[in-house]
């Protein structure tokens, strides 16, 4: 134990007087040292009790020391002390302001912005003094100084990525959401083009459109996910063969690897499992089969990617948004969907392109989509 007077005579660097100041301060260290001795609660000191006596019995009997205070030729000399008597005499200020709920004294809520205060200031000395060993710990949420870390995370680094975050904004405008009603409506388009199609290369282009509007819809894949999908990274099991997987006859579902290391491993199983048939009416599985029956018979090979042209490249999603989607929103404005009549086609940046702008606009649009009453469904 430390006295009160030998710690504050070691910050005031002199010898103690009656004088009204060095009377409050030690006040003010009284009032640190039962702080600090009641951070736990009484009944817990008494929970330790009984192992501090276990401790006491092990070392008497086998004379070696568990509990080793740590070396202290005088009382510590740390500023974090004097900064505690700071939030000591705050507490004891009667509050400057009129709120209804301030009481006769300042709160503990109020002088513990102090702490934070002087956080924020030694973060930035140790910043520039040490920008080697200066980091935030792992929450980020305390300054720490370290023997060395990363240049990426030295304090000063993170200092000024926050604040550049804060001076150019870090929030991006997401894409548009897409609808139910104009997913469906696509779906229904891509199957009447495919009833009016006359050659397989027509098909093989129509099918692989109604597979990405169906996919992207269900799935929530990104545009990088789903356009980079090969044939081996799909098990589709019809709904004939659903009681395989224990699934009730007539469910089937449609397996996908995404992960690098099932994606390598062909024995793993699939790390996405989606429904043949949704209940919105929507079969990832149906045009799945049509697209792979037509890589068949068109490339004489059913691996390698799965959206792809008839060079065998892949798709791209600004192939796919240019091509298809946006033609079709821009039809759905004109049959006069309400949620489309917002976008001018003669704007430069309140059009259809501009604000589906990304595949983020059917992950946004599946994940809020909530079924409604009476919702249309897809005629297949």
């Amino acid at each position: 134990f430390i006295c009160e007077a030998c710690t504050v005579r070691v910050h005031v660097q002199r010898e103690l007087t009656r004088s009204a100041n060095d009377l409050e301060l030690l006040a003010f260290e009284r009032a640190r040292i039962i702080d600090v001795a009641h951070h736990l609660a009484p009944g817990t000191w008494n929970t330790y009790a009984t192992s501090f006596n276990r401790f006491n019995r092990f070392e008497n009997r086998y004379g070696v020391q568990i509990r080793r205070p740590p070396p202290q030729e005088h009382p510590s000399d740390s500023p974090c002390i004097p900064a505690q008597w700071v939030q000591q005499q705050h507490v004891l200020e009667e509050p400057k302001g009129n709120h209804p709920n301030s009481a006769d004294r300042v709160a503990y809520d109020t002088a513990r912005k102090a702490r934070s205060a002087l956080s924020a200031w030694y973060s930035m000395a140790f910043a520039i003094s040490y920008p080697e060993r200066a980091t935030l710990s792992e929450r980020g949420n305390r300054t720490i100084l370290v023997d060395q870390c990363s240049p990426t995370d030295e304090l000063c680094y993170t200092l000024m990525t926050a604040g550049m975050s804060k001076r150019l904004g870090s929030g991006s405008t997401p894409p548009v959401a897409l609808t139910a009603t104009q997913i469906y409506w696509q779906d229904a388009r891509c199957h009447r083009l495919l009833n009016e199609a006359v050659t397989d290369i027509e098909r093989l282009a129509i099918c692989t459109a109604g597979a990405t509007n169906a996919m992207a819809w269900l799935t929530w894949l990104r545009g990088s996910e789903l356009f980079g999908l090969d044939w081996e990274d799909i098990e589709v099991t019809t709904p004939d063969e659903g009681p395989t997987l224990g699934l009730d006859p007539g469910i089937g579902c449609v397996g996908l690897r995404l992960l690098p290391e099932t994606k390598t491993n062909r024995t793993s199983r699939a790390d996405m499992y989606v429904a043949y048939h949704s209940a919105s009416g929507l079969s990832i599985g149906i045009w799945l089969q049509r697209l792979r029956d037509l890589h068949q018979h068109l490339f004489q090979r059913t691996t390698g990617p799965v959206f792809c042209h008839l060079s065998g490249d892949r798709w791209t999603s600004t192939h796919y948004r240019h091509t298809y989607l946006y033609p079709w929103l821009g039809q759905q404005r004109v049959e006069g969907d309400p949620m489309l009549q917002r976008y001018d086609p003669a704007s430069d940046d309140n059009n259809i392109p501009a604000r589906f702008f990304s595949m983020g606009s059917y992950r946004r649009g599946g994940r809020s989509h909530q079924p409604r009453p009476g919702e249309p469904r897809v005629e297949l």
